[in-house]
């Protein structure tokens, strides 16, 4: 029979083929999160009809609280299984509790907490809601530990496909709940604990490692300094991903929020196409070449290169189609949502390079610079979202996309800083993509005028055709002109020549 400490991966044996690996995963990864975003696209689909925008705007008052007590659900322990080099039984074992426990506590926490959100939204409907979605945070702590396992050990299928299966079962029943007993809100609640349950269910089936009833609580210390580290900066960035919601729901109320939420939902899905997968396989593979700094550079940059290609492709593509896009997949009660959509995708030029920021400080253990530049850049975020707010939902999506593009460059300096890496190459990778993508986004937005669009499906097909062709035409004529050299080339003398070209070097 197999010992429990023979479940926990031997990362060494990884590094051999670390390549072919990485390679292979953030293939699965992207199949995996395509099927995904099909799924959830259907599911939000017949539930923006079977809902009103109030129902999804009060179930985000409530989330505003319990994803805020969330954050220290994980104590950045997860990453810290991953990120270590070894680690053994025990050791999780230890962490595993400590979720468990944080978790616990955490939901009594959200339950004693919920009136207050009430007040401060002016709804009593908040308070059963949060406690509801409160409640479901022991059962995912339960399964942060496995989760953590299974990525260490670059399991991809087991890792891409939990959530889909998950959060696919969670819709179907929502679905359900909300057309055959018109429950209204608290179908979204019933999905949200759906997915939770079944997701934990099948971490505990695709990982075999169990926890153990003798923790090793010294071996968990360096890793709780690591975690409480990430978790300073997943409180701070909570304010940049979460407060936009607060903001609206105090000022403008459930239905405004909905509009706004259901539009970011929507912006959220293609970018986790990118992001999302992309992270879960090249933070562990980083995390190995820790040591190795010319191949963590080789590695960072390929993965990079792609990401941004694929980044400006997909923003094209959304700035191009917005409103034709909100009401194929919500209906024509959501046409409000368009415009806040159409200002939302413009933070997906910059949000490539910030997001890409996190799996240098990780994958190298600085998450203490990581917490530092939160701090900065939260304050900046929550600045904007305060600049927007009289001017409702759009005037906060607009106002967070300028934040966003301004933030890019500068985020890209500090995290090169103390990185293999340099800010030229990084600088290099996202700007001529970016240029090409903006280009085609407005272009085919122009183009669009020109003629009447009729059917809604028929315009997204159109204006995503013309929005990639755009931008292939860009890419190529920045590959003809030697800005973006082929093979794609990252040096000084490639910047030079943009600046040359735009006149602002001699």
């Amino acid at each position: 029979m197999a010992r429990q400490s023979d479940h926990i991966p031997d990362v060494a044996q990884l590094t051999t083929d670390l390549g072919r690996r990485t390679a292979r995963g953030g293939v699965t990864a992207i199949t995996a999160q395509f099927t995904r975003i099909l799924a959830q696209l259907a599911i939000a689909a017949v539930m923006a009809r079977l809902l009103a925008p109030g129902d999804f705007g009060l179930v985000a008052m409530a989330m505003t609280l319990t994803s805020f007590v969330g954050i220290f659900t994980d104590l950045g322990l997860s990453a810290a299984t991953v990120q270590r080099k070894e680690i053994d039984h025990t050791t999780v074992s230890a962490l595993f509790w400590v979720n468990v426990a944080t978790g616990c506590l955490l939901a009594a926490v959200c339950t004693a907490a919920a009136p207050l959100a009430a007040w401060l939204f002016g709804d009593q409907r908040v308070v059963w809601v949060t406690v509801a979605l409160g409640l479901s945070i022991p059962v995912s702590a339960a399964g942060a530990q496995h989760a953590a396992l299974l990525q260490r050990g670059m399991r991809w299928m087991e890792m891409q496909w939990t959530p889909i299966i998950a959060q696919s079962a969670g819709g179907l029943i929502a679905i359900a709940l909300a057309w055959a007993t018109h429950a209204g809100y608290w179908a979204l609640v019933g999905q949200a604990w759906a997915s939770t349950l079944i997701s934990t269910a099948l971490l505990w089936t695709f990982c075999r490692w169990r926890p153990g009833s003798r923790p090793h609580w010294r071996g968990a210390g360096s890793a709780l300094g690591l975690g409480l580290q990430l978790t300073g900066f997943n409180f701070v960035n909570y304010f940049h991903r979460q407060f936009d919601n607060v903001l609206i729901g105090w000022r403008w109320g459930a239905v405004d929020l909905g509009y706004y939420t259901r539009a970011y939902t929507l912006l959220t899905l293609p970018l986790t196409l990118v992001s999302g997968p992309i992270a879960s396989a090249v933070v562990p593979a980083l995390s190995r070449l820790q040591d190795d700094p010319e191949r963590w550079r080789s590695a960072f940059l390929r993965i990079f290169i792609g990401v941004n290609l694929l980044s400006a492709a997909l923003s094209a593509v959304l700035i191009a189609s917005a409103e034709p896009l909100v009401r194929v997949v919500y209906g024509a009660q959501w046409i409000d949502a368009g415009p806040v959509f159409l200002l939302l995708s413009i933070s997906m030029f910059a949000a490539t390079a910030f997001n890409a920021a996190g799996w240098v400080y990780i994958s190298l253990g600085q998450t203490q610079r990581l917490l530092r530049w939160g701090i900065y850049v939260t304050f900046f975020f929550v600045a904007s979202f305060f600049v927007g707010l009289p001017y409702g939902p759009k005037g906060v999506a607009l106002c967070y996309s300028l934040a966003m593009c301004l933030v890019a460059v500068p985020s890209l300096a500090f995290v090169t800083r103390r990185a293999p890496v340099g800010f030229f190459e990084c600088f290099w990778a996202w700007l001529p993509p970016t240029i090409a993508g903006g280009t085609a986004a407005w272009g085919a937005r122009y183009l669009a005028g020109l003629w009447v669009q009729g059917n809604p499906m028929l315009a997204v097909v159109e204006l995503s055709s013309i929005a990639l062709g755009l931008y292939s035409a860009a890419v190529c004529i920045l590959i003809a002109l030697r800005i973006m050299p082929f093979p794609y080339a990252f040096n000084r003398a490639a910047l030079r020549k943009l600046l040359v070209l735009a006149r602002w070097a001699k």
